[in-house]
């Protein structure tokens, strides 16, 4: 899926819900969106797909709520037609992605009416190891991420650190069901996530960490950089076809 723009009152791009088989081999590059009220990203396994090997490139997102969110659960709804519905029930996965020259801005900050929070930074869930009902033997984790070349402005502002949520469950996924703990990335339960030249601005202080993460088994591995506090910062207007290192950057950016 290529040179699109898209506009949304749900998700922009959204893979999952209702989704029992694999997904792979997915590419999305070149994509403007603009008034999306969820998440520009959604990637929700929740009733056992399989999602590998998705690439999304060279996307800009302005007015959008939630820049990207990903997560696994365990509602493992059946399709109506299926005889054996308990034996068919399985969970899903989420591996083997690639998020390269994102540039989130003007993050939208009010909620629309069927919601009650405003949520605009990344979260990452994969499946709480207490909530595999299945006991299939398998870690439902997200793994094998790379985030590079990744732009947020973010509103920053909390004054307190968060809990980590305990993961999904059975509930319906959007982002605004679990919390960030981190002020640009919030990741539990994944594997393997490596960011590379990410720069994440805040819009007030925060007393967050930029990258929370818990129940690892690897390391993140990020290149360090302090964020910076940009305000009133002017919009950037973006022309069809505008190749990422041709975008203008506001003196308060730090590329590292």
């Amino acid at each position: 899926v290529y040179d699109c723009m898209f506009q949304s009152y749900c998700n922009g791009i959204k893979f999952g819900t209702d989704s029992q088989g694999p997904i792979s081999n997915y590419l999305f590059e070149d994509i403007y969106m603009k008034g999306i009220g969820m998440s520009g990203i959604a990637l929700e396994s929740v009733d056992g797909s399989d999602m590998t090997e998705l690439t999304f490139r060279r996307i800009e997102m302005t007015d959008v709520d939630d820049v990207m969110f990903a997560v696994i659960g365990n509602r493992m709804r059946v399709p109506s037609n299926e005889e054996d519905k308990e034996g068919y029930k399985h969970l899903g996965s989420i591996s083997n992605l690639v998020f390269e020259d994102i540039r989130y801005t003007n993050c939208m900050q009010w909620p629309y009416p069927h919601r009650n929070e405003d949520i605009q930074e990344v979260v990452f869930y994969g499946l709480n190891p207490e909530q595999n009902v299945l006991n299939d033997g398998k870690d439902h984790r997200i793994s094998n991420v790379l985030f590079k070349n990744i732009y947020l402005e973010l509103p920053g502002g909390k004054t307190e650190v968060p809990e980590f949520d305990e993961g999904l469950g059975d509930e319906y996924p959007e982002h605004q069901k679990l919390v960030p703990v981190g002020y640009g990335y919030t990741l539990r339960w994944t594997d393997n996530v490596r960011f590379e030249n990410c720069t994440t601005v805040l819009l007030a202080p925060d007393v967050r960490q930029e990258i929370a993460k818990a129940d690892y088994t690897e390391d993140v591995i990020f290149i360090p950089g302090e964020a910076d506090f940009a305000l009133g910062m002017e919009d950037i207007k973006v022309n069809k076809g505008t190749e990422m290192g041709e975008l203008p950057l506001p003196e308060t950016v730090k590329v590292v």
